[in-house]
């Protein structure tokens, strides 16, 4: 029997063997099976994800690298939103008086689109016990998306050209009654480059951070602080990317979500619990692979 002394007789000799240890891995339980989600949970997630995602790919996405591709969705959605709120279909553009109604338009139509998928989704799907792994998935999709953001607009600042153009002639001689309340503010953070480089390289180091996997939730905790200035001056001085900054707002605080509690327990000085997993792909699991609790540091299936 594995683990039991035996006895060796040589000769009218008696030795005693040592017992057999079992390994480690023989000896770890099987991780508990998650409880399934409730309807209402399950709901939520394919609201969260229609929605979500959606404005994810459609409004965050639409605004960096895929916006001359995402352009004709965004005016799709855009003629759905104006249909179903009886307006007329004005053209996306930049101003500086605030956000168009092209904006809200498009965001419309894709919410009342994201309520048609989510009951759909519902219908079809009912046997499904829980989103874990598209829940994953799409943490990894805000992250990079964040990341990806708060990289652009920082180097924007940090390399002072987002707020130069206030410096030529036709700006700097204007009235300042003449002056709109978005330039007003371009001519507040052009007028300082070191301003604007240190608010630059706030955005910027966040990004970074957020593409690391280990220094994530500094990232994160950085564009909260970041955005939140951004968000309140964009909507205190009428800035036409509200929407946009308010969106990375949103993302920064989604992904910290698992996180709070820890987070609050550490700022009145008390212990953290367990870290959540927030989005991690799942251990490697196999032959010889012990349960994640706690895996050795050499072992395969330790990360």
């Amino acid at each position: 029997m594995c683990g039991a002394p035996s006895e060796n007789t040589f000769g009218g000799m008696t030795s005693t063997t040592a017992p057999v240890e079992r390994p480690a891995d023989d000896l770890a339980t099987p991780a508990p099976t998650p409880a399934p989600w409730t309807t209402a949970q399950l709901i939520g997630f394919r609201l969260l994800v229609s929605l979500g995602g959606g404005l994810l790919v459609l409004s965050v996405w639409g605004s960096l690298l895929l916006a001359p591709v995402l352009a004709p969705v965004q005016t799709l959605f855009g003629r759905l939103g104006a249909l179903l709120t009886g307006s007329t279909y004005e053209v996306i553009t930049s101003t500086a008086t605030g956000d168009t109604v092209s904006i809200w338009q498009y965001h419309f139509g894709w919410a009342v689109t994201a309520l048609v998928i989510t009951v759909v989704w519902s219908l079809l799907d009912r046997r499904r016990g829980d989103y874990r792994a598209l829940g994953g998935l799409l943490w990894q999709a805000g992250r990079i998306a964040l990341a990806v953001g708060m990289i652009y607009y920082g180097l924007g600042k940090a390399i002072p050209s987002q707020f130069v153009f206030m410096q030529l002639p036709t700006y700097a001689l204007q009235p300042a009654g003449d002056i709109s309340r978005m330039n007003m503010l371009w001519g507040f953070m052009g007028a300082s480059d070191g301003y604007s480089v240190v608010t630059g390289l706030v955005e910027l180091i966040s990004g970074l951070l957020l593409l690391s996997r280990r220094t994530w939730i500094l990232g994160a905790l950085g564009a909260i602080v970041s955005m939140t200035q951004v968000v309140l001056m964009d909507t205190f001085y009428n800035v036409p990317v509200k929407f946009l900054a308010f969106e990375f707002l949103v993302i920064a605080v989604a992904m910290l979500a698992p996180q709070w509690i820890n987070l609050v327990r550490v700022v009145f000085g008390r212990a953290a619990g367990p870290a959540p997993r927030s989005g991690a792909p799942p251990a490697r699991t196999g032959p010889g692979c012990a349960a994640p609790a706690s895996p050795s540091p050499r072992s395969p299936c330790s990360r």
